[in-house]
């Protein structure tokens, strides 16, 4: 039921939006589809692991992973082509098509089960105002320090905010019988481990697709088309690899495959970092591949998986929320952790060039991708200790 809520949630937010006529109307759109997605993506996740033995997660998070990599990967190259033919209000309305087959087979295939009385548990309502400030503080102190407009003392107040939310969250959230957040899941070594993992991995998937379309289009000068049809072979590219990194992850030793995952995208974004407005197409569309399909593709179905495998079976749920919250927030910050990167950059550069902007801006460009591909390496450390023994009971 509450899968099919959301579902319903989500298709009246896009009709909104889409016949929206103020910012504020789109705004508020948004924000409903972001937190019916948030429920939805748990839960859908947390379907496939019941319907999975646990030997066989690998190949379900497989195809959880087609679904949630597929979207920021095809996405920019998809909402060019609808944007360009049906106008900016067609982003709302077509994914309704997907949503409504959604509803139609949830309703039909989904099992019912009954409110038992002991189902029910008490809302954390302070861990959730917790969150949501430390949040809001988070993004918003980033933007404006990002836009460089806070002098000195707000910004170090804010950091003690930040730090004081973060600390009352985790001392709460540890004291309640029904957390918002399981901070003790993090008690578990291996989950502790994929949870950093899950983290870059947010970072590296909605933030590399984000600094390789301001690359190619702002840096190398490609249209906006061009740079799609660039980035649409690591599209497909996932497609084909994410069933074989599910096999991989039932196969092999987790934490092997996680690293060969980073060490192929590290040595990607390093790559990039060494391309000019001279390197042909190719060469790009072969690095953003190796990086965002094969790279990025293996990882998928090895962090849930693995994370839950490490855990008791009745604090699997908690453990896929977790790590889901973790890889939102990865991809959340990503956009601001690149900007802050290339503007750090760019005015080193510009302080040091005698020549053109563009070529400061280039050199920025190069940089930002290099600073991405040492973010997956430093996440190698991490990966090495998703060495799993025997699944706790």
């Amino acid at each position: 039921n509450l899968f099919i809520i959301n579902l319903a949630v989500f298709l009246a937010a896009s009709l909104v939006g889409g016949f929206g006529q103020h910012i504020l109307t789109l705004v508020t759109a948004r924000v409903f589809q972001g937190a019916a997605m948030g429920f939805i993506s748990v839960l859908a996740l947390m379907g496939l692991y019941a319907a999975y033995p646990i030997e066989h997660r690998g190949r379900a998070g497989a195809l959880f992973g087609l679904g949630m990599a597929l979207a920021p990967t095809t996405g920019p190259t998809l909402s060019g082509i609808i944007i360009e033919i049906w106008g900016w209000r067609a982003i709302f309305f077509v994914p309704m098509a997907m949503a409504l087959l959604s509803l139609f087979l949830s309703w039909r295939l989904l099992p019912r089960h009954e409110k038992t009385p002991t189902s029910s548990k008490p809302f954390d309502w302070l861990g959730f105002f917790l969150v949501v400030a430390f949040l809001i503080t988070l993004f918003g102190g980033a933007s404006w320090l990002q836009q460089r407009q806070w002098p000195p003392l707000l910004s170090i107040f804010t950091l003690l905010l930040l730090a004081v939310l973060l600390v009352w969250l985790v001392m709460i959230e540890r004291r309640r019988e029904h957390a918002l957040l399981a901070v003790n899941l993090f008690r578990y070594p291996v989950f502790n481990a994929s949870a950093w993992v899950a983290l870059v991995y947010g970072v590296g998937l909605w933030g590399s697709g984000y600094l390789i379309a301001l690359y190619l289009q702002d840096g190398v000068g490609l249209s906006a088309f061009v740079t799609g049809m660039v980035m649409l072979p690591s599209g497909l590219a996932l497609c084909l690899l994410l069933p074989l990194g599910g096999r991989l992850i039932d196969t092999y030793p987790a934490h092997r495959v996680v690293t060969l995952g980073l060490v192929f995208s590290a040595s990607a974004f390093i790559g990039l970092g060494f391309g000019s407005a001279a390197t042909p197409l190719m060469v790009f569309a072969a690095l953003i591949t190796l990086s965002r399909g094969l790279g990025l593709g293996i990882m998928i179905p090895g962090l849930d998986a693995t994370a839950t495998r490490a855990l008791p079976a009745a604090l699997m749920n908690e453990g896929i929320a977790t790590m889901n919250f973790l890889r939102q927030l990865g991809g959340a910050m990503s956009p601001t952790i690149i900007m802050l990167i290339y503007e750090w950059r760019l005015g080193v550069n510009n302080a040091a060039s005698t020549e053109t902007d563009l070529s400061a801006a280039m050199l920025s460009y190069q940089q930002t991708a290099t600073g991405l591909g040492l973010i997956f390496l430093l996440a190698i450390f991490p990966a090495m200790k998703m060495r799993l023994s025997t699944a706790p009971a």
